[in-house]
């Protein structure tokens, strides 16, 4: 199944699914949360203008979920019930520290990996077939998501890197890593949901 077609064959109207919309849209706003509670903390500690780019990051992440969460269609399910506790215990930093790294910095360059790996990963938008209604609410949201996304990475990148210089190249790099693996692994397994009720 290509990524393309994991929100399709589409119902009356080009509309996605409603089950699918509740699949995906729980996802999404499980992880754009998560976002906007990092780029928060990390305002708080972030030095000089760092501080205010990240408390800008936080309120469009928490702008993303909140379109999601208007514009998606809900239902019950079993599936997203049972994986909304795992996404959620997933965003808590990670425990193991890195080597070379103090505890503080170990949080703080997790944190910074995972919100890098949130925007490179989680790409909703490319899920909708190419006949989906685009003025439909839940297609407007995923594009919104796609171009919000887009402008979180720089924020995030610039932080990550503002590790390099007093970290050890290995920790940064095994922290990003970490974290874009767990990512996309939650997301794979997100895309093959939606493949089936």
């Amino acid at each position: 199944m290509t990524a393309r077609a994991a929100l399709g064959p589409l119902g009356p109207g080009g509309t996605v699914a409603t089950w699918r919309q509740t699949r995906l849209g729980w996802f999404l706003v499980s992880a754009y949360g998560a976002l906007a509670r990092i780029a928060a903390a990390q305002s708080l500690l972030a030095p000089g203008a760092g501080a205010v780019v990240m408390g800008a990051a936080a309120v469009q992440a928490g702008g993303i979920a909140a379109a999601v969460l208007r514009a998606s269609a809900w239902q019950p399910d079993l599936w997203a019930a049972m994986q909304l506790p795992r996404w959620e215990l997933a965003w808590l930093p990670m425990a193991a520290p890195l080597p070379g790294t103090e505890a503080d910095q170990a949080l703080a360059l997790d944190a910074a990996a995972l919100g890098l790996a949130i925007v490179t990963v989680v790409r909703p938008a490319p899920l909708l077939p190419a006949d989906a209604d685009q003025a439909a609410p839940f297609a407007a949201a995923l594009a919104l998501a796609e171009l919000e996304g887009g402008r979180l990475l720089q924020p995030f990148l610039q932080q990550l890197q503002g590790f390099a210089p007093g970290l050890p190249r290995a920790a940064v790099e095994a922290a990003a890593e970490r974290r874009a693996g767990q990512v996309s692994g939650m997301w794979r397994e997100v895309i093959a949901a939606l493949a089936g009720p």
